[in-house]
């Protein structure tokens, strides 16, 4: 852990992009039917807070039109080649105008939560009740299950393995105890409670996790030595050369030579019998 904290504790960026890749590596092992052996960091910089969130599901037709305008007007500020000018710019005010008719036309639901927070609901209850499909799953599952649902997600600024929208939201209240306002990202609309701080510091092991580790460092440690213990052998030995066994060049020169022998013999002995064939013909004639 304190090669961990050397590396993480001033650099979040640092922890969240790491992390992020041993996900990668694990989802690539599971895939491929095998175990990932990397570890997440055991070391968390502050700047983390604990968020818990109502998503609303958003109606497909209108998600589909907001995330079309949203990609070809991201395309556009971003796109260096020449834009076809057959094709019609998107606007800003496009996208804005897609953004709202989905707040819209979840206006009275988003009231109707806000107002049953002001009473004291509690949020956990708005989740179960309003964080659900049409089929009547959950949007999320993961806010109904646990670690989530008791200590909710470990969210930074930094953080890139939620939606930005969801980030954002999570950002946008100062207070602990504080729900933000409606957010919209592609997965659906996302209102926000700010639950807690995640304290910065060691993270805590499993004895699971503890057991694991402690067989990967030994594992390390044999191979080590083992490698070490070869390498000291080897320089303690002093093996001198005394021609007794050929060299790697000899045998291959060997080879080529027994190669060309092969080669000059079946020549000979083609020549031979194609003589000899020429000879038993000769007679035959004179017969």
């Amino acid at each position: 852990m304190a090669a961990d904290k050397e590396l993480y504790e001033n650099d979040i960026v640092a922890y969240v992009e790491y992390n992020s890749y041993v996900d990668q590596m694990a989802l690539y092992a599971a895939y491929y039917g095998n175990v990932s052996s990397l570890d997440h960091a055991w070391y968390r910089p502050e700047g983390f807070r604990a968020v818990k969130h109502i998503l609303l599901e958003v109606d497909s037709e209108l998600m589909n039109a907001y995330t079309d305008l949203q990609a070809r007007y991201e395309e556009q500020m971003t796109q260096e080649s020449e834009t076809d000018e057959t094709a019609e710019p998107v606007t800003e005010a496009q996208v804005n105008e897609a953004k709202a008719a989905i707040l819209n036309s979840l206006a009275d639901t988003i009231d109707e939560i806000n107002q049953k927070i002001a009473e004291g609901v509690d949020f956990d209850e708005l989740i179960a009740t309003y964080a659900v499909k049409a089929d009547g799953s959950p949007t999320d599952a993961g806010m109904l299950s646990e670690p989530y649902m008791t200590s909710g997600y470990e969210v930074s600024s930094a953080s890139t393995n939620y939606v930005q929208g969801f980030v954002d939201a999570a950002f946008s209240v100062d207070q602990i105890g504080d729900v933000s306002a409606p957010f919209l990202s592609e997965y659906g609309v996302h209102i926000v409670k700010y639950i807690g701080d995640v304290p910065a510091g060691p993270i805590e092991m499993t004895d699971e996790q503890r057991e694991a580790k402690r067989q990967s460092l030994l594992e390390s440690q044999k191979s080590e030595l083992y490698y070490a213990t070869l390498e000291q052998w080897i320089q303690d030995a002093n093996v001198v050369y005394t021609g007794a066994i050929p060299t790697m060049e000899e045998i291959e020169n060997a080879q080529t030579e027994a190669a060309a022998a092969t080669t000059d013999d079946t020549a000979t002995t083609d020549t031979a019998t194609t003589d000899d064939t020429a000879t038993t013909d000769t007679a035959s004639q004179g017969e």
